[in-house]
């Protein structure tokens, strides 16, 4: 018989948020969308811009939404290691990272409540 327990499963599997900052922006006005990327200990995700052309890139892709304008995403500086299973620095994020995106508001947009997809 073979028998397997596993005391402690680990997650690996970033959790993502997001918030608007003001919460809520009027018609005319700008704010900025926070997106949240917490990245379980001992993991990683790769940067927006990897160094290696194999690497799949962070990424944040907004849909359109009617009377709202988002900007380009600003992603924080990476951290640059080493791994044991390539000989290449790799540029990664760890831990809590914060992806932000400037919103503008028309003016004259009506609407009361809007969902954010992405």
């Amino acid at each position: 018989m073979i028998a397997t327990t596993i005391d402690t499963i680990i997650p690996t599997i970033p959790t993502i948020t997001t918030r608007l900052e003001p919460p809520r922006i009027p018609a005319s006005a700008r704010g900025q969308l926070v997106v949240t990327v917490d990245t379980p200990a001992g993991c990683h995700t790769h940067s927006h811009a990897p160094n290696q052309p194999f690497l799949i890139p962070t990424t944040l892709e907004l849909d359109e939404v009617a009377g709202v304008v988002f900007g380009p995403p600003v992603f924080p500086t990476p951290d640059t290691e080493r791994f044991d299973w390539t000989p290449v620095e790799l540029d990664v994020y760890r831990g809590r990272v914060h992806i932000v995106a400037a919103v503008a508001v028309a003016p004259n947009t009506s609407v009361s409540n809007v969902t954010i997809v992405g």
